[in-house]
């Protein structure tokens, strides 16, 4: 071969090794990833049923366009915008033990993770949205330099500017209580949906249930369209009139959005007309897409299979007028979904526990705290409870304020006794020397500052038996019983005893102020082995009481007296 012909070759050579390998990669990819190829196809076709699919001339009707009035030809008008703007999203029902992001959330926050949204002006920016498509095609059709010339004759005639902020709702046509509690304040048709879909992954059952209670509903005037939608979807329009939604009207018509106008009377009829008390439910099968429908806890039928992507509720009203035309003169309506949170009327869901959180409401975030008493039998610090006081540094504040100040404001019962005169509690005499009272009660704190650790209190509580007015000794019961508050300080290395005792609630409250809880103290009991004189070991044990002093200021109160 020549070079001519030799170059030929290796070029021909290279150029079909590079097509054998596109071929083989194509062909393993296919192989692996066919599924995903053909998804954009299939999804529509297997997962939505033929009726709900998007069809273009269900929308082309001129008579039923001509009966509508002019608010509702701008909505039928700005409703395709907005699919065009913003197209449903299809999300195909996946594993059942996937964990997606609804699941995460119902984990945690159990059934108040799910509310109905707010009111949100969608109208605004899609009424900008197509003015500012309209002004570029004007734009687009003027004359320029390119354009050519026409005749004189011929003269264009300009194109006729739609207001469609008509079409925009005054006030907020509804507003949401209790998070899934709708109330409806507009006669222009408005919609609510749930902030998230319906919970299809790790149930325990493959049906998933909610009912809606009609509050406070006239069916002369008001409308009521209650159903399954995607999402997004237009809050101006009812469930049922756009693309992929299932609606129950209050009439007793059920509408697909294959008919998507508000106008069309050629619905099937499944109810006879839903008045105020009525309990409309959905259910909602993930296995097969089902959708069934149940009045007052009875079960009408199943009305479609195969829907088989993320729906939400969505409750719509609109007011109508005698002959069933949209009209203004709608005083409202509220309504009350029942997710799970409360018992269903239907009562195979309660059976079945079919509500969105299978009646695990509570999640995991929020709860209680488990108490168990094997838990807390033996926390040191739950057995002491309100016994623990603050602890305060010796030379700083109080419970009742700056230590000087507050010794500066001692108010001294009149009732006082020393260790050198101990009160007896059947003696009811009264000392009359405050000054004497006074020196005591001095010396009573001088004890506590100077012996901290070793100082103990006690405050005990009885009652002394006085003699009665009259002369005669013969018997106990001509004495009268009187309470006593004993406040007794004792020191037992000096074997100094201050003991205070008093009949008035006032003078009891004066000893607290002026001395104050300044320490705490616990009671341990030791076992030991018993013994006999001879240190020989017996059978049984002997409790032994020891008083442990914990880190506090002085001293030690208790409500048992301390012997000398």
């Amino acid at each position: 071969l020549d070079e001519v012909a030799l170059t030929y070759l290796v070029l021909l050579s290279s150029l079909m090794t590079i097509l054998l390998l596109i071929a083989i990669v194509f062909l393993i990819y296919y192989l692996f990833f066919k599924d995903s190829i053909l998804e954009s196809f299939d999804n529509e076709i297997h997962s939505i049923p033929e009726v709900l699919r998007y069809n273009v001339a269900d929308y082309n009707d001129d008579k039923l366009y001509g009966g509508l009035n002019t608010v509702d030809r701008l909505r039928f008008q700005l409703a395709r915008k907005f699919y065009e703007h913003n197209p449903p999203i299809l999300q195909f029902n996946n594993s059942p033990e996937e964990i997606d992001t609804t699941y995460l959330l119902i984990r945690d926050r159990g059934i108040s993770c799910f509310y109905f949204e707010n009111y949100q002006d969608q109208l605004l920016e899609l009424i900008q949205n197509v003015q500012d498509e309209e002004n570029a095609k004007d734009e687009d059709q003027e004359p320029n330099e390119r354009t050519s010339l026409l005749p004189t004759s011929i003269k264009k005639i300009p194109s006729k500017v739609i207001n469609y902020n008509a079409a925009k709702f005054e006030t907020d046509p509804f507003y949401i209580e209790d998070l899934t509690d709708i109330v409806f304040t507009s006669s222009m048709p408005s919609s609510a949906i749930l902030n998230l879909p319906l919970p299809l992954t790790n149930r325990k059952n493959d049906t998933i249930y909610f009912e809606t209670k009609l509050f406070e509903f006239n069916h002369l005037n008001t409308l009521l369209s209650i159903g399954l939608t995607t999402k997004p979807y237009p809050n101006f329009q009812l469930p049922g009139l756009s693309p992929y939604s299932i609606a129950l009207q209050s009439d007793g018509c059920l509408r697909f959005n294959n008919k998507p106008f508000i106008n069309d009377k050629d619905l099937p009829v499944i109810l006879p007309q839903i008045i105020e008390g009525d309990v409309i439910g959905f259910g909602y099968k993930s296995t097969n897409g089902s959708i069934y429908i149940t009045h007052n806890g009875k079960k009408i039928l199943e009305c479609i299979k195969n829907f088989k992507t993320e729906l939400f509720p969505c409750i719509g009203s609109v007011g109508i007028s005698n002959e069933g035309q949209p009209t203004s003169s709608s005083t409202g309506c509220k309504v009350s979904v029942n997710l799970g949170q409360l018992g269903f009327v239907f009562i195979e869901a309660n059976v079945k526990k079919l509500g969105f959180c299978e009646n695990q409401n509570e999640g995991i975030i929020g709860a209680p705290p488990f108490y168990s008493p094997k838990i807390i039998k033996n926390d040191i610090l739950l057995d002491q409870g309100e016994l623990l006081p603050p602890h305060y540094p010796s030379d700083e504040d109080t419970f009742f304020g700056p230590k000087s100040l507050v010794e500066k404001s001692i108010k001294f019962p009149k009732s006082v006794g020393s260790s050198h005169h101990l009160i007896d509690e059947d003696d009811d005499e009264e000392e009359d020397d405050d000054e004497e009272e006074e020196e005591e009660v001095k010396k009573s704190l001088s004890l506590l500052k100077s012996n901290p650790s070793n100082t103990t209190i006690s405050i005990t509580y009885t009652h002394s038996k006085l003699k009665s007015k009259s002369k005669s000794k013969s018997d106990d019961k001509d004495k009268i019983s009187k309470p006593i508050v004993k406040f007794k300080t004792y020191e037992p290395t000096s074997g100094i005893s201050l003991t205070y005792k008093t009949f008035k609630a006032k003078e009891f409250s004066r000893l607290l102020n002026a001395v104050g809880p300044r320490g705490y103290s616990m009671s341990k009991i030791d076992k030991i082995k018993a013994s006999n004189n001879n240190n020989d070991d017996v059978d049984g044990d002997v409790n032994i009481v020891k008083s442990v002093h914990l880190d506090g200021l002085s001293t030690i109160m208790t409500n048992v007296e301390h012997v000398e």
